[in-house]
């Protein structure tokens, strides 16, 4: 198993507090000794949203109904293939499609698996996110539009570099919630004793600029569940740090908001896990245990 950042921080310190942010299972991972009591110097916020590819999947399916296959672009260093595959046969049942498992270590893979879903006539392409991923977006993105494949992704700023859309975990709410419990620590709590949460609010993001370089129209049922919906230009950029990526507005940027409303969505899942809900410093809100993010 790859060592990752948070695991390589829990190795060089056993004293100094860390709040690890965006983390999937901290318990699998060897971070913690369980979701209640963490135990040591670590606790954090899980990203780990149940049956989250099953929802990015869906969302494809809604925008290009007429499609018969999709492709899952993961990384195995870091998903792992065997949780991956097993949940093939459930997409492939829900959605009516096929679903194909495309497998990118690194930039050296790209061609070769795009030459792939080209060939077995991929209509659609879902990322999961990943480090690896998330540096080359810009060339999966250009390779993407090229190919002319949408593409659903994990987080907004992957769009920049023309994906179709992101579902995934509200990250600025998450940074908020952490330094919750950042304060917790401060105050005299020790990390080990606080639980680890899991992240409740998810974000839907619609680009109608790759929208418009693919030829495709986006339902309104969609636009109208979005969060955000990019026009021109991405408004949003990685700033790199520890334990995950952060959200900086970009300026001088344009866009138009979309308006939730859970009477128009084509299917529950646009609502059914992303409460409109901030989690102020003066409340703290015991969050259940994150699940597979899969």
């Amino acid at each position: 198993m790859p060592r990752f950042t948070k695991q390589l921080a829990k190795e060089a310190t056993k004293t100094l507090p860390i709040v690890a942010i965006a983390v999937d299972d901290p318990v699998e991972m060897g971070l913690v000794t369980s979701i209640a009591r963490p135990g040591g110097n670590i606790t954090g916020i899980s990203a780990a949203f149940f049956g989250l590819l099953a929802k990015r999947l869906q969302l494809l399916k809604d925008i290009v109904p007429a499609a018969r296959r999709f492709a899952v672009v993961f990384n195995p260093i870091s998903a792992s293939p065997k949780s991956v595959a097993d949940n093939v046969p459930r997409w492939e049942a829900g959605l009516g499609v096929t679903v194909s498992l495309v497998e990118m270590r690194g930039p050296n893979d790209f061609i070769t698996a795009f030459a792939s879903m080209t060939n077995e006539r991929v209509d659609g392409v879902v990322f999961v996110a990943d480090a690896m991923i998330r540096t080359e977006r810009a060339k999966l993105g250009d390779l993407c539009l090229k190919r002319g494949l949408p593409s659903v992704w994990g987080g907004g700023p992957y769009l920049d570099a023309g994906g179709l859309a992101s579902y995934q975990g509200d990250w600025p709410a998450m940074f908020r919630r952490g330094a919750v419990l950042v304060d917790k620590i401060l105050k005299g709590t020790k990390p080990g004793e606080i639980q680890i949460e899991q992240g409740t609010k998810l974000e839907l993001v619609v680009n109608l600029k790759g929208a418009r370089a693919l030829g495709i129209t986006i339902p309104k049922s969609v636009l109208l569940s979005a969060d955000e919906v990019i026009e021109k230009q991405a408004r949003r950029t990685f700033l790199g740090i520890a334990f995950g990526p952060w959200f900086e507005p970009r300026s001088g940027s344009q866009e138009v908001q979309g308006v939730t409303s859970g009477g128009v969505a084509p299917s529950s899942f646009y609502t059914e896990q992303r409460p409109r809900l901030e989690l102020p410093a003066s409340h703290s809100r015991r969050l259940s245990a994150p699940s597979s993010r899969y």
